[in-house]
């Protein structure tokens, strides 16, 4: 199984330099999302501001981003 790093771009940058094996790129989509989601609740929580441009780029053990999730398309903010 391939393995792939979730680099971390918000207050911080978080480069993941262990990575995770996961069986496809569908699938490590979903493990991002989860931790982005988690990421996002610390942050609320800690009572810090939230950007929607913070992101978790996916990529493969080259370096070559795969695919980045946005912290906006994790959450619905309403008013």
């Amino acid at each position: 199984m391939p393995r792939y790093h979730l680099n971390l771009y918000n207050d911080e940058v978080t480069i993941d330099h262990e990575g995770v094996i996961l069986p496809d790129l569908d699938e490590v989509k979903r493990y991002a999302i989860h931790g982005g989601r988690e990421v996002i609740a610390a942050h609320v929580m800690a009572g810090k501001a939230l950007f929607m441009s913070h992101h978790i780029d996916i990529t493969n053990t080259e370096g070559a981003v795969l695919h980045s999730v946005s912290f906006g398309d994790l959450v619905q903010v309403r008013s």
